[in-house]
């Protein structure tokens, strides 16, 4: 299933303008948020990759403690 930005928003418990900034971002980071573009505005993030990358996020971040 694809969310659109509320929705991950929401999966995630951060803000959209977060979720804009990570996407934004994703040309340059090593682990960039999954998301489909789709036409020039339509932004899609899969659930399952999603979650997946939630969780390399939070396991990077108990690492680095």
């Amino acid at each position: 299933r694809y969310l659109n930005i509320k929705e991950t928003s929401n999966f995630l418990g951060v803000k959209v303008k977060t979720v804009y900034a990570w996407v934004s971002r994703s040309s340059y980071e090593a682990d960039p948020i999954p998301f489909v573009k789709f036409g020039t505005r339509c932004l899609r993030f899969p659930s399952v990759d999603l979650d997946a990358w939630a969780d390399r996020r939070r396991g990077d971040r108990k690492n680095h403690k």
